[in-house]
């Protein structure tokens, strides 16, 4: 069974999403649904990911999740008894039970452990290395771990603790922390502190050997006093795989807000997609990178970003420096060489298509430096001190301290209490944040709405087709349906091919209704091959929906297996089996085009095949034969050498000739008769 606490280093966010539909026809909701993360320290842990896992002394197992609720859930775990403390020399473990038959093959590996290993392999659970010996017998030690050595990190922030992957053995390493604030001042990786003056866009951090996803982070500065050209950030720039992170301040409705930039679209906290955390603390914007633990945090003012030395060691360039720990190396130029930071700044711009001016740098104004005094913990009221020189704008609903919580109240008080201060908008007096996911204010802390948003009690709405109430003294959702003001009417689709369907009208969206749809897949087969002689029709049936086809017979003569056009079946007195006369000319040369024009062509008519009127045919009676003669246009000789311009066309386009220009055109029409096809007397027997 679980024990839950809570432990005050667990920040935890939440991010609304949509609620399911209501099935049943009163329904309680306390919450709308969310995902969330825990946050210890700097981790974040998603629901149902293990938090820590420890071994005590007596061989008893404890660890600790992060719940569904977003709640540290701590179990304990079997007590190994069986397991020696440690010792110089390794210990074997039998899991072979105590009775055994004479003559038993001893089992190869270790069956009996679990999972089942193999004979010869070697593992490491709980801090202790264990190997199979085979014969289900086991020898375990304790995990060596190196010394640790303390060091000291030029950036003056304390070492922290960095536990190996097996979590056994912990070393220490200095965090490599980057901030700037003010007109700009920088604080690179390893301490060292410049200033510089621009208002360019620049490269704050790259990585010099790509290893992870297209890693870099941004500044994009602006002159924030043009008088005296003082240079502030306006908005970090994080590019992390695909995915590009703007945080920003922006004008809206008179004041300057936080604004967060996801891909080009504009985003509410809490935010995560592919690893990729953002959330608010106070006036901060904060984007935490969890696959390659990096923070960065900007208030608007300043900025700071977080990369763990294990990853980013002597891998980093930029603005904020090289990652090593080491002061010598950290202003790099492009090209690898150390300078002076001031003078390697300038070097890491980048294109910027809304910049295309720059200035040179101008002294910066010692007030300033007290900006970043709330970000390392120190409560001052610098800005109250500056006669109104650095004011900081809230929305209507809140007001400006330079002090304030943390974690402030909220009505669900789903955040784990925090100590610790930072400056800030907060809710007026009398009111109060209604959720960590919600940035509301409200003086009465009501039920949450589908949308997330707060209900005041006695409030309702419809939602899902029911009608939801915030209940005034439980403070919770009561749904019940809504009923329909009219009833649906019966539809019967009486056209082939058509079939009822439940459709929802923009008017009535809760109720549905019927109606006749056409699904082809409802219409009756019909022939889609037709025999000899005969020819594919189709119709459209009452309705529109269906296509039926039928097969026609076309005018004409089958004998043996092949259709004769232009002929017809005709008896013969006196005899069993009639023949097939003809009575039409057709043309072997164009069957098909004569077919689907008329199916023949009979004497005293002309047809032209289809896209030349250069040439016809008529058909001529002789003797008892159907003959088709062809007509072609003659035309007179074309000069090879004719200019372009003096190129002429007939008006049908079957000839051309040369006409210098002022010359007028004298037309010649010839006309040459010619025999194609002589018919053939066809008989056919029944």
């Amino acid at each position: 069974r679980p024990i839950v606490t809570t432990t005050p280093e667990v920040i935890t966010t939440t991010v609304p999403q949509p609620t399911s539909s209501i099935a049943s026809s009163t329904t309680t909701i306390g919450s709308s649904t969310s995902h969330c993360f825990c946050q210890i320290g700097e981790n974040i842990y998603m629901p149902g990911e293990i938090i820590y896992k420890q071994t005590d002394n007596d061989g008893c197992l404890y660890f600790a999740i992060c719940g569904s609720t977003c709640s540290v859930e701590r179990y304990k775990g079997p007590c190994v008894s069986t397991t020696p403390k440690p010792t110089s020399t390794p210990t074997i473990i039998s899991t072979t039970p105590t009775t055994s038959t004479a003559g038993t093959t001893p089992p190869p590996g270790c069956p009996d452990a679990i999972p089942p290993r193999e004979e010869g392999e070697t593992w490491i659970e709980n801090c202790t290395k264990a190997t199979c010996l085979g014969n289900n017998n086991i020898v375990i030690s304790k995990v060596e771990c190196p010394p640790v050595q303390n060091i000291v990190c030029e950036n003056g922030y304390p070492p922290v603790k960095v536990l190996s992957k097996d979590g056994c053995c912990y070393h220490y390493e200095c965090e490599c922390i980057c901030t700037g604030w003010g007109d700009p001042h920088f604080i690179t990786f390893d301490g060292v502190y410049y200033t510089f003056l621009d208002n360019c866009t620049y490269v704050l951090v790259q990585q010099i050997i790509p290893k992870y996803n297209n890693f870099k982070i941004l500044l994009d500065n602006y002159y924030c006093d043009t008088e005296d050209q003082l240079s502030c950030p306006q908005s970090i720039i994080i590019h992390y795989k695909s995915s590009v992170i703007v945080l920003t301040r922006q004008h809206f409705n008179g004041i300057e807000v936080n604004k967060i930039y996801f891909n080009g679209k504009l985003i509410k906290t809490s935010f995560q997609k592919d690893g990729i955390y953002i959330y608010t603390i106070g006036i901060n914007m904060v984007v935490n990178i969890s696959e390659i633990k990096t923070i960065v945090t900007y208030s608007g003012i300043i900025f700071s970003i977080k990369l763990p030395f294990s990853k980013f060691y002597n891998n980093t360039e930029g603005q904020c420096g090289t990652c090593t720990n080491n002061i010598k190396d950290e202003c790099r130029l492009p090209n690898g060489e150390v300078t002076d930071c001031p003078h390697m700044a300038t070097h890491w711009k980048v294109p910027d298509p809304k910049k295309d001016y720059c200035f040179g740098p101008t002294p910066p104004v010692p007030t300033e430096i007290i900006t970043p005094s709330p970000e390392i913990c120190v409560c001052i009221d610098w800005r109250g001190k500056t006669n109104d020189e650095c004011p900081f704008s809230c929305p209507t609903d809140k007001v400006y301290h330079p002090c304030g919580p943390i974690n402030p109240p909220t009505c669900d008080n789903s955040g784990p209490p925090q100590t610790g201060i930072t400056e800030g908008c907060f809710c007026k007096n009398g009111t109060k944040l209604f959720s960590t996911h919600r940035d509301i204010c409200v003086s009465d802390c009501g039920c949450t709405g589908p949308d997330g948003l707060p209900k005041v009690p006695g409030e309702t709405w419809i939602s899902n087709c029911q009608k939801c109430t915030c209940e005034e003294y439980s403070l919770m959702v009561q749904c019940i349906e809504e009923p329909c003001p009219t009833k649906a009417t019966p539809v019967e689709c009486s056209f082939e091919g058509f079939v009822p369907i439940t459709i929802l009208t923009p008017e009535e969206k809760c109720c549905p209704q019927k109606q006749c749809v056409c699904n082809t897949s409802h219409c009756p087969r019909s022939s889609e091959t037709c025999p000899l002689g005969y020819e594919l029709k189709k119709e459209n049936l009452p309705g529109g929906c269906c296509i039926n086809t039928t097969c026609v017979k076309v005018p004409g003569c089958v004998v043996n297996g092949k259709f004769y056009s232009g002929h017809k079946y005709q008896e013969v007195s006196g005899q069993c089996c009639g023949q097939c006369v003809q009575f039409a000319c057709v043309l072997d040369s164009h069957p098909d085009q004569v077919l689907k024009d008329c199916g023949y062509f009979q004497p005293g008519e002309t047809w032209f095949p289809p896209g030349n009127n250069c040439t016809a045919y008529e058909c001529n009676l002789s003797e008892n034969q159907y003959v088709p003669v062809s007509i072609k246009r003659a035309c007179p000789s074309f000069d090879p050498g004719c200019l372009p311009e003096d190129v002429r066309f007939s008006d049908d386009g079957c000839c051309k000739w040369c006409i210098p220009q002022g010359i007028p055109i004298k037309q010649t029409q010839w006309i040459i008769h010619a025999t194609v096809v002589k018919s053939k007397r066809l008989r056919r027997s029944k």
